[in-house]
């Protein structure tokens, strides 16, 4: 009975092996924030619970799970989430990959951005 969604930082470049200053071998890491949404009954709202924190280490030596085993489009497939100051609500870019969510808010405040297939919509 919510919306969930994932924050994908853009990532950023790390050395692959730190300990060896001969090494230009790089991996990208990229941050997750998972935002844990609680019901409460009382005051018949949503509230901000935890936030979850993750990453991914794209290309590391000891880490086996690569970015495209998650968003096998990469991150250019992610539409962008804005909220509603207003109506306090939760909506996405206009993006065809997308049809069944919000465009806007429940003010009518929609999102100017258009179709984003063809530019990088990263969620930071």
């Amino acid at each position: 009975m919510g919306m969930g969604f994932s924050i994908i930082d853009s990532g950023w470049t790390r050395p692959k092996y730190p300990l060896s200053r001969q090494s230009q071998e790089t991996f990208i890491q990229y941050s997750l924030s998972a935002p844990m949404w609680s019901w409460r009954a009382q005051s018949d709202t949503w509230r901000l619970g935890n936030i979850l924190r993750s990453r991914i280490l794209d290309g590391a030596p000891w880490h086996n799970e690569p970015l495209s085993d998650v968003l096998p489009s990469g991150l250019k497939s992610l539409p962008r989430i804005y909220g509603c100051e207003t109506c306090r609500t939760l909506f996405i870019e206009n993006h065809s990959d997308y049809p069944d969510v919000p465009t806007q808010c429940q003010c009518g405040e929609a999102s100017s951005t258009g179709d984003q297939n063809e530019s990088s919509a990263l969620n930071s």
